[in-house]
């Protein structure tokens, strides 16, 4: 599933995170890399940015941004 999908306070693991170079160093440096767990906390008003916790970080992302970043629930196959 993308990690837009997860659900509030629902601890997913990125299994792969598939976007062009310039932003695949972005995510790198924010901490979305392949086995970090990532906890998505708020939603904004509109609904197209979400807040999530990863390595004792809040870090916002627009969806279409998120939309790169594949992840599995915590404990799932």
């Amino acid at each position: 599933m993308k990690l837009p999908e997860a659900k509030q306070n629902e601890t997913v693991e990125i299994i792969a995170v598939k976007a062009p170079p310039r932003l695949l160093r972005r995510f790198y440096d924010l901490g979305f890399v392949k086995g970090n767990q990532v906890r998505p906390a708020f939603v904004n008003p509109f609904g197209n940015m979400k807040a999530y916790w990863i390595q004792n970080s809040l870090i916002a992302l627009r969806n279409e941004d998120g939309a790169r970043i594949e992840v599995k629930i915590c404990g799932r196959q």
